[in-house]
């Protein structure tokens, strides 16, 4: 595999809706409708329509499906979130008499792209409303904004003051968010000498809100019903959370947990921390982005990282990856 010195652009199919154009975060646009319904070869497929009531439909029907107490358990034993939801609608498709086929699930996506902010749906689809996938909004070597953090006792820092620290120590300063965290801390433990490296706690990205009979009225839940907690509502309530996850994962006190400021989120708006992204920065300058798909712990980021990255000061050389079934593929 090729060893790159600088990023091609990275794919985000969530930055853009429909009719917008590349602009930030060093990703392409994604094919729409059109471009997608034209590239088939076989005209005599039952190709799903760009309908935004039948799609809407569609959609909400999915949700329905999705919470599914036999789905939700299904999250749990796939430990594949996108797996599952490609069965379903893989199902859905059937149900509402339209080709099992790939182009009518890039078609689900465009479409998604096209119509996910209409304020006739959004409302009522929480996986929607509560998507927090966005991509970075920086550009490589782009300055950053002031972007204020807080630390585990509610001491007030910077994202800047992170920087400058890690340049006095003359060490790459890295930000993770996400969560592969089991991988994210043997990457810490394995390049603290050339890293200097902290754990940012952002919103929930799959929280879960109950009515009093039980019954889910927001978040994105994948069923773990041992593990619900709501979205939150505060900076107390993110601090409780944060010094949970510092608890559940040992965290060493050498790799610092801290807090994105509610109700901005001004880390996770500026660089799209979620779902598996790693920032790297030098003085000054965003230096490096990393987005990676990958997923489980045998297989995990720090066995490609180990095999494939080569860490010097102030650089990184890096592939730009995305998992897929059992094999690593590049992105060209």
């Amino acid at each position: 595999m090729q060893m790159i010195d600088d990023y091609p652009d990275l794919f985000d199919p969530n930055l853009y809706a429909e009719g917008m154009v590349k602009d930030h975060g060093g990703c392409y646009k994604p094919p729409n409708y059109v471009d997608i319904v034209e590239s088939a070869k076989d005209k005599n497929l039952k190709i799903f329509p760009d309908d935004k009531q039948k799609f809407f439909e569609f959609v909400l029907k999915e949700q329905e499906v999705r919470l599914n107490p036999k789905i939700q358990q299904l999250y749990i034993q796939m430990n594949h979130l996108g797996s599952v939801e490609d069965m379903v609608h893989s199902e859905l498709f059937k149900y509402f008499g339209y080709d099992d086929i790939a182009l009518n699930h890039q078609i689900y996506y465009a479409l998604t792209r096209k119509y996910s902010k209409h304020p006739d749906i959004n409302s009522k689809i929480f996986f929607w409303r509560n998507n927090v996938m966005h991509g970075s909004r920086v550009s490589l070597n782009e300055e950053p904004p002031l972007i204020n953090l807080l630390t585990l006792d509610s001491q007030p820092t910077t994202l800047q003051t992170l920087m400058q620290q890690a340049h006095e120590e003359q060490k790459l300063c890295v930000i993770f968010g996400g969560k592969s965290l089991g991988d994210y801390i043997a990457f810490a433990q394995k390049f603290k000498q050339e890293c200097k490296c902290y754990f940012i706690y952002i919103k929930e990205a799959h929280f879960v809100e109950r009515s009093p009979d039980g019954t889910i009225v927001d978040g994105w839940p994948i069923g773990y019903y041992d593990y619900e907690f709501p979205q939150h509502k505060s900076q107390e309530d993110r601090q409780k959370m944060a010094l949970m996850f510092k608890d559940k994962y040992n965290l060493p006190d050498e790799f610092p947990v801290l807090q994105d400021v509610y109700p901005n989120n001004l880390l996770d708006e500026t660089f799209g921390m979620w779902p598996d992204n790693m920032r790297c920065y030098q003085i000054g300058w965003l230096k490096r982005q990393i987005t990676q798909q990958i997923f489980g712990r045998t297989h995990g980021q720090i066995q490609i990282l180990k095999k494939h990255y080569k860490i010097k000061f102030y650089r990184l050389k890096l592939l730009n990856m995305k998992f897929k079934g059992q094999k690593l593929m590049l992105l060209n």
